[in-house]
């Protein structure tokens, strides 16, 4: 799963508006919009990254839905680390 769709995968299970994941995480919209487009990704050793999962962690525990930091730092982790590489291009 690409980082984009976890994303707004999370936040339909937490029901969040990107504005309320903005306001708790300290990231800007435009950025929460640019993740949940695909158009941008952040580093996965990002404080960006950090901040977005402090974030959904803190709204999940607000409306009572079991997630932990470690979940959901994990799944981002593993969407980030998806690594695609054309092998013929690669031969070339």
């Amino acid at each position: 799963m690409d980082f984009s769709k976890q994303l707004n995968d999370y936040m339909s299970e937490i029901d969040c508006s990107s504005k309320e994941l903005s306001d708790i995480s300290g990231l800007s919209p435009a950025v929460i919009s640019r993740y949940r487009s695909g158009e941008r990704t952040p580093g996965i050793r990002s404080e960006q990254l950090t901040s977005l999962v402090e974030g959904l962690y803190k709204l999940s525990v607000n409306r009572n839905i079991n997630l932990s930091r470690e979940e959901i730092y994990t799944s981002f982790s593993i969407s980030l680390n998806d690594i695609h590489i054309d092998l013929e291009q690669l031969v070339k």
